[in-house]
């Protein structure tokens, strides 16, 4: 999953917080997914995509079908972490983001992601196709097939 770095047209930074490290003073593993999430829906937001309204509306509602996470580094308390997001794959209902962590200081890269999410009908349990204008608009930024 060794991902490119310079294929992230798209970074979000992030401040390392008393609560998100563990008592080995080291950000815990499971802070990492909220990093790619938070840093995906900065990637929505920086592409014109307000989750805040689509979302409620149901006009574009995802849910993580899959996560996928590699440990490469340790992230301490007040380091800034820039997270990458980039699309790999748009699908009929789906999009495929790989993500990373880099140490802002040093440059290390800390985890490495792969995250699927699915547009889908809240309290229905299905899925849905995404609209095209979001759909466009992720094609076009991240060049991605449609």
């Amino acid at each position: 999953m060794a991902e490119d770095l310079e294929q992230f047209r798209f970074w979000h930074p992030i401040r390392v917080r008393y609560r998100d490290v563990d008592r080995q003073d080291i950000v815990y593993f499971g802070v990492y997914l909220e990093y790619f999430s938070q840093g995906i829906y900065e990637y929505f937001a920086a592409l014109g995509i307000p989750l805040s309204e689509t979302e409620p509306s149901g006009e574009f509602d995802t849910v993580f079908r899959r996560v996928e996470i590699d440990y490469l580094g340790s992230a301490r308390l007040d380091d800034t972490v820039r997270i990458g997001v980039r699309c790999v794959r748009i699908g009929n209902s789906s999009l495929e983001f790989a993500t990373v962590a880099v140490r802002e200081r040093d440059g290390a890269v800390l985890a490495q992601g792969r995250l699927v999410l699915v547009n889908h009908v809240r309290h229905a349990g299905r899925s849905k196709p995404i609209p095209e204008p979001i759909r466009r608009a992720v094609a076009d930024f991240d060049a991605v097939a449609v």
